[in-house]
């Protein structure tokens, strides 16, 4: 059994991996939950899943099972330095996923008050390409992430800064004790995105500097 508690000796489907597939669609099923708002007077979920969302969660799953198994196995023959910046690359792409789906659910249920800010538009930023992507910066000795740094793409303007600040406000990122936000150290980064690309960005997003126009 690898780390994230499937048998890679059995098939995604045997009862052997059951409890990591009921798991991962429980929480598909409160994920689509809190982003449409369904609960009961409790605070509990009361979505059900469609058949045909369930088929494609399933065959998502079946296809991160055989990706991480691959990865398993090249980890078989890799060096303990080797395997350790795997892992680190794979908690950093997993971390990432959660902040953004962390920011869809808030930009979803507070919706009204973004735009009433910012504007119609805002909802244009919340594409994962224009959002900041972040390396590990400082460890503990158990190897647990004590800061970031977070890369910053120049092109942003100080108000698209404070939209993504609002907006994580909501979401309260935290350490893994659970205790205080995580120190996230900005680095700032030349644009990936061409200057005809970021012309057709709301232009409040944008620095002056990177407009045409």
């Amino acid at each position: 059994m690898n780390q994230e508690g499937w048998s890679f000796d059995f098939a995604p489907q045997d009862k052997e991996n059951d409890h990591v597939r009921n798991y991962i669609l429980e929480a598909c099923r409160n994920h689509d939950a809190e982003l449409n708002g369904i609960y009961d007077e409790d605070g509990k979920s009361k979505h059900t899943m469609t058949e045909e969302r369930k088929s494609t969660t399933n065959s998502r799953i079946t296809s991160a099972f055989y990706s991480q198994k691959r990865q398993h196995v090249k980890l078989l023959t890799l060096s303990s330095d080797e395997i350790a910046h795997q892992r680190a690359i794979t908690n950093r792409d997993a971390r990432l996923r959660e902040k953004y789906s962390k920011r869809m659910a808030a930009f979803n249920l507070n919706k009204a008050d973004f735009i009433e800010r910012y504007g119609a538009d805002c909802e244009v930023f919340m594409d994962k390409g224009y959002m900041s992507d972040e390396e590990v910066a400082e460890v503990n000795n158990k190897g647990q992430t004590l800061s970031f740094t977070k890369l910053v793409p120049k092109w942003r303007s100080d108000l698209l800064e404070e939209f993504y600040r609002y907006l994580d406000h909501s979401t309260s990122l935290k350490s893994v004790a659970g205790n205080a936000p995580l120190s996230r150290v900005p680095k700032y980064t030349d644009p990936i995105l061409s200057l005809e690309e970021l012309d057709e960005l709301p232009s409040w997003g944008v620095r002056d500097e990177y407009l045409f126009s």
